[in-house]
Formats: C-alpha cells, sequence, structure tokens
C-alpha cells in the first residue's frame, strides 16, 4: 500500500508518526512518502520535502517564501499525479 502525507508543521509531524505506526502494524509493507518532519521519518516515511520548509508564520513571512511554497506544492502536485498513492493524508494547524 502507498500513502501520501503532508505535515507542515510540529504537531502534525507528531500525529502522522503516531497514525504510521498504528498503520504499520496493520500493513508491514506500508510505504508513505510526501511532505513530514524528523518523527515521521524516524517512522520509516519518505520526506520528498521537510515539513519545515512549510511552517512559516505571518504575512511577511509567507510573502517571503511564496515561491518557494508555490514550487513544492506544484512539485508534489506533479508527483501525486504521476504516481498516484492509494490514499492522502494531510494535517495542517
Amino acid at each position: 500500500m502507498q500513502l501520501a502525507m503532508v505535515a507542515g508543521e510540529a504537531s502534525g509531524d507528531l500525529l502522522a508518526a503516531l497514525l504510521l505506526g498504528g498503520l504499520r502494524e496493520r500493513w508491514p509493507a506500508l510505504h508513505a512518502a510526501g511532505i513530514g518532519g524528523p518523527r515521521m521519518q524516524a517512522a520509516g516515511f519518505e520526506a520528498w520535502w521537510p515539513s519545515d520548509k512549510l511552517a512559516v508564520r505571518g504575512y511577511v513571512e509567507v510573502l517571503r517564501h511564496y515561491r518557494e511554497i508555490k514550487g513544492i506544492r506544484d512539485a508534489l502536485a506533479r508527483r501525486l499525479l504521476a504516481e498516484a498513492p492509494r490514499a492522502l493524508a494531510s494535517r495542517r494547524g
């Protein structure tokens, strides 16, 4: 089973890592990839981009990183369309 996940901040990283642990009990061969943090990676997640790239706050910081964030979003969409996971999970604060 292939699962795509997106966690854009620390609490999403924690919750997704816990979810991965539970899912792996049911499906040991589960492959999960996408955008995630260190806890997800420790749980066997393949991070295409680290979640800290999305963890920006405030209008000024978002505008400063807009091109990079939009580039990540567009690349993620292309990759998910090309590799079509069976499920997608996303957690935003």
